[in-house]
């Protein structure tokens, strides 16, 4: 069961309380946020926060509310005023607390004060990850917030990749208007999102996951690789899907005994992505060399940060050439991120997608290994260092 993060805000601002309530949301059930208005706080209550928000003001002798912090609360204190300094904020100051002033728009204050209790939320979120997650299984997310990017042809690779490390492999399309069946030639009669969400309307059993397997799983096979396929639902389901859907989904796909899941997603930042990015080992953001691309990236990397995902992300460069409109090392350095791997432009690769066959299948050395090599330093993340992943090229 997860133990959320309570944030208790007294005598709160309503343009305050909207902004941090939308961060609630983005948390998944790890922030909880409790508003009240009211001049004094029974000290038994106040124990069950984390983090407490109060305005100055309301404090009528800040050294006697300072000692019954002390004795009654083991949390962080934010403090806000509407107020220049004075005597009560320096003192306050002097007492050790964070004072944030509410000059300004209420967005900028809101984003002040959650940078400052941020840290709380993602040590629980890491604490809980090593409970929920299998150690033994990598969980990989493919974003890049420019359509036609590549990163479902990236993701179909990785697969392969993988399957010839003779790993067992889920490949999830969360795409609002999934691609992977068209790209590879799957026929649409198997159940998918559409049909698991069904399955998940009932409590299930383990007997009942080799069904949900048989049912909503495709099975890709090729001569020298097989991998399964989570197909994308209609476009109304998967724009309906949120976190605590994905949080179902999850868990089933946890108990299907995987060595990789790799999730294909769409475009924009939602509550179904951000879900995904924070359950994965690693997000894998994929640019084109071109400055319309670059530029969306760099705009998302400060939503990546500010939801604490930012850590996790690697970069990729596809579709490489001599025409850039920006270099791999400026890239990097603008995105704070390390660069994984670079796929170079060849017109061979765009016949094949369109295809349907997967450039890993081909017999190009040079691709396969980039790719190879990039499977590699994805896997490398893994917590079980005895585990060996041989690559076959």
């Amino acid at each position: 069961m997860r133990a959320p993060t309570r944030l208790l805000i007294v005598d709160y601002d309503n343009l305050i309380l909207d902004q941090l309530m939308t961060l609630e949301k983005s948390y998944n059930g790890l922030l909880n946020i409790e508003p009240v208005q009211e001049d004094h706080i029974d000290q038994d209550k106040l124990s069950e926060f984390n983090v407490v928000i109060i305005q100055i003001e309301k404090i009528k002798d800040l050294k006697k509310f300072s000692e019954t912090i002390e004795k009654h609360f083991s949390g962080k204190v934010l403090l806000i005023t509407d107020k220049y300094v004075d005597e009560k904020t320096r003192l306050a100051q002097t007492l050790g607390y964070n004072v944030h002033y509410k000059f300004g728009s209420s967005n900028a204050l809101a984003e002040k004060l959650f940078e400052d209790f941020k840290e709380n939320i993602i040590q629980k979120r890491e604490a809980l990850k090593t409970v929920i997650k299998e150690e033994d299984t990598i969980h990989l997310c493919v974003y890049s917030p420019q359509g036609g990017s590549g990163k479902s042809t990236i993701a179909i690779n990785l697969a392969i990749q993988y399957t010839k490390a003779n790993k067992k492999v889920l490949l999830v399309d969360m795409a609002q208007i999934g691609s992977i069946g068209a790209m590879l030639h799957v026929p649409n009669v198997h159940g998918g999102f559409s049909k698991l969400l069904e399955r998940l309307e009932v409590e299930m059993d383990q007997q009942d996951l080799s069904h949900v397997h048989e049912e909503c799983f495709y099975k890709y096979q090729q001569e020298t690789c097989e991998f399964d396929i989570l197909m994308s639902s209609s476009l109304i389901k998967m724009e309906k899907m949120r976190s605590a859907e994905v949080g179902r989904i999850q868990s089933v796909i946890r108990n299907l005994g995987y060595d990789v899941v790799i999730y294909d997603t769409s475009t924009e930042i939602c509550e179904r992505n951000l879900s995904i990015f924070d359950d994965c080992d690693k997000v894998v953001l994929v640019s084109t060399p071109d400055i319309i691309s670059s530029w969306k990236l760099i705009q998302v990397k400060e939503i990546l940060k500010t939801v604490g995902v930012s850590q996790k992300c690697v970069l990729i460069v596809n579709r490489f050439s001599k025409h850039l409109g920006f270099t791999n090392e400026e890239l990097e350095i603008e995105m704070q991120m390390p660069l994984v791997g670079v796929i170079k432009e060849e017109k061979w690769i765009k016949y094949n997608v369109n295809e349907g066959i997967p450039i890993t299948l081909q017999n190009h050395n040079k691709t396969n290994e980039v790719f190879s090599e990039l499977a590699h330093k994805l896997c490398l993340i893994n917590k079980n260092p005895k585990k060996k992943w041989g690559f076959k090229k």
